[in-house]
């Protein structure tokens, strides 16, 4: 079927080909060559710097390098004191370190003496080894010192005098251990001793004397330490409060540059958005940022002049064009108007068709949702029974799964118990072995005691207070003796009850395990039942969900035929209003091109 209103896209197509006849754009005045210039020819180092120093992003790029030169300097600074004062250090902490271990050489070549002398009197071998461990050790101790660094040759050189005379020593120790070893206790042994006791007493004096002067030289060095710190500290605070000053002094000369020459092209700029082109230009003659910002301002302002020039030339253009359309437009117009009258004829037509369509479809609807809610109610009543009865369900599969963990819970204390008793037993047996360990040395006691009794009588009277003393010990021997008899019989006692009461115990365990797997066999079983009725239930949930979207998906149709319905008969109105409309538009079409020709 031909659309009765095809004269209205024809009339359209008339108007946006005569539209298309536009004036053409205007012609901005040209750019400076400077402006059109690719990009400056290469400079000079000296046109480089001196252009830099005239322009903003130059100063601030100078001002930077400065201040990062200075951070650096103060960077230098800073690592060459710190590493001077780490060296300083590391001097102090190994004189130190050396002074403390003169200072443990004494005391070791002390004790080796005191050890020396001991083995002398009695020939205890370990009396020997004591003071050789002690030499050995304070030579170890000398000998990690003597590897550090720092601390100066000197007092290295006197460390290894040190090890010298401790190794002088050791010859001393020997000969001491072979007359021990060969004689005994003899007035040589004595006199090596004493020997070994005056070159002790002054090697002592000597690591004495050396430890003085370490600590000494420690004590130097930790005061120039500390002076060195305070320098250091006073350096960089300096150094800190010239670059804060070079910061502060930096800021404040570009902004007196930046900020005035910012505000009155700012305030230019704004009178010349507002129309006025008869503002003067500050700051042209400069040969930065701002000078160059002010200079394109300059340029919008001839621009804007040669634009409202030709914005009064477009205008005639655009009149001329106008008259053209107006005439097309009075051509076209009746042509559509004539189509849109036919079209809402038509559409009164059809609206009619619709709204009885509508009637008949929101009746079927209404039907169809009465039935679908006695359904609903259906399948309602039994996602509920099907919900209580999972409820149910769950319950006791939680029951069931609570006995099995209790059970659970049991098996494991008996096994815990199980254990612990067989540790009971283990450490009876222990105090079983100690009590026996006892009784044997009662015994020996008893016999030691019946020795000295008989070598108490062999005394005479000298050793009748010996005898009474071996008398004691021996009725001590024996109560101790029938003491340990009575606890190893508590002990096997113990022991008969412990071996009884794991047997119990590792029954019970038997016991617990088997209702342990009959519960878990229970917990099982209600786990499918559940899973079971939760489907059931999730199913009829789904049914009444289903019922429930069906019912809804009616209620969206009935709606919608009545929307349909009411669509239709605003349709109708309209199409009422566009006939109308259509008589109105010839109208006011005649008053518009009578208008545009009058004007």
């Amino acid at each position: 079927m031909v659309c009765p209103m095809t004269a209205l896209p024809n009339f359209v197509d008339t108007f946006v080909r005569e539209a298309d006849v536009a004036p053409p754009p205007p012609e901005l005045p040209a750019r400076p060559p400077a402006a059109r210039a690719g990009r400056a020819p290469r400079r000079g180092w000296f046109e480089r710097v001196s252009h830099m120093r005239a322009s903003i992003a130059g100063k601030v790029h100078i001002f930077a390098v400065s201040f990062t030169l200075l951070l650096a300097l103060l960077g230098l600074l800073l690592g060459g004191t710190l590493a001077m004062l780490s060296a300083r250090a590391g001097d102090a902490a190994v004189s130190a370190s050396r002074a403390l271990a003169a200072s443990q050489l004494a005391t070791s070549i002390a004790e080796s003496r005191y050890y020396a002398s001991r083995y002398a009197a009695g020939g205890e071998p370990q009396m020997m080894t004591s003071a050789r461990a002690t030499l050995d050790q304070a030579r170890s101790e000398i000998d990690a010192t003597i590897a550090l660094d720092g601390g100066g040759s000197q007092s290295r050189e006197q460390m290894e005098w040190l090890v010298t005379q401790v190794e002088g020593f050791d010859p001393e120790l020997r000969a001491l251990q072979a007359s021990i070893e060969a004689h005994g206790p003899s007035s040589t042994g004595d006199a090596l001793a004493n020997a070994i006791d005056i070159s002790g007493s002054q090697l002592a004096s000597q690591a004495a004397d050396i430890e003085t002067a370490l600590r000494l030289q420690a004590d130097a060095a930790q005061q120039a330490l500390d002076t060195l710190g305070t320098w250091a500290i006073m350096l960089a605070l300096t150094m800190i409060a010239g670059c804060i000053a070079l910061v502060v002094a930096g800021a404040r000369g570009l902004s007196r540059q930046v900020s005035g020459s910012l505000s009155e092209i700012t305030g230019a700029m704004t009178r010349l958005a507002d129309g006025d082109r008869s503002i003067t230009i500050p700051a042209t003659g400069r040969e930065d940022e701002i000078g160059a910002m002010a200079r394109a301002l300059a340029v919008f302002r001839e621009s804007a002049d040669a634009l409202a020039e030709l914005q009064r030339k477009a205008r005639a253009e655009q009149n001329a064009v106008l008259r053209r359309l107006v005439d097309n437009f009075q051509g076209g117009v009746g042509e559509a108007v004539g189509s849109v009258a036919q079209a809402a004829r038509e559409l009164q037509a059809t609206s009619s068709d619709m709204a009885g369509g509508a009637t008949r479809t929101i009746g079927f609807v209404e039907q169809v949702a009465r039935d679908m809610k006695e359904t609903q109610v259906g399948v309602t009543a039994a996602a509920s029974a099907s919900d209580q009865f999972a409820m149910s369900i769950a319950e006791i599969g939680r029951q069931a799964g609570n006995s099995a963990g209790m059970v659970l819970d049991a098996r494991e204390t008996a096994d815990t118990a199980d254990r612990k008793m067989a540790e009971l037993a283990g450490v009876a047996e222990e105090i079983g072995e100690v009590v026996d360990m006892i009784g044997a040395i009662a015994d020996r006691t008893n016999l030691l005691a019946l020795n000295a009794s008989i070598e108490a009588a062999r005394g005479g009277e000298a050793g009748r207070g010996f005898a009474v003393v071996a008398s004691e010990v021996k009725e001590l021997a024996r109560q101790t003796r029938a003491a340990t008899g009575d606890v190893g019989r508590r002990i096997v006692g113990m022991q008969a009850v412990t071996r009884e009461s794991g047997e119990a115990l590792a029954r019970i365990g038997e016991r617990i395990r088997e209702v342990e797997m009959t519960a878990t066999a229970i917990a099982q079983a209600v786990d499918e039942q559940s899973l079971s009725s939760r489907e059931l239930a999730r199913n009829l949930d789904l049914a009444a969900n289903g019922v429930d979207a069906v019912g809804s998906n009616l209620a969206q149709i009935a709606d919608m035929a009545r929307g349909t319905g009411a669509a239709a008969e605003q349709v109708l109105v309209s199409a009422d209003q566009l006939d109308a409309t259509a008589h109105g538009l010839d109208t006011h079409s005649r008053q518009f091109v009578e208008s545009v020709r009058a004007a």
